[in-house]
């Protein structure tokens, strides 16, 4: 259980710290809505 959560963690963090230095939180979450829209289609 605490190696799986370690993974999300160093995953997700890293996943987030790449994405934020490219944009804002605000174009993120624009980005990621727009991306579901278009996926479910």
């Amino acid at each position: 259980m605490k190696s799986i959560n370690v993974y999300f963690e160093n995953d997700e963090f890293d996943f987030l710290k790449k994405i934020k230095k490219k944009m804002s939180w605000r174009e993120l979450i624009l980005k990621l809505a727009k991306g579901d829209k278009d996926g479910n289609k």
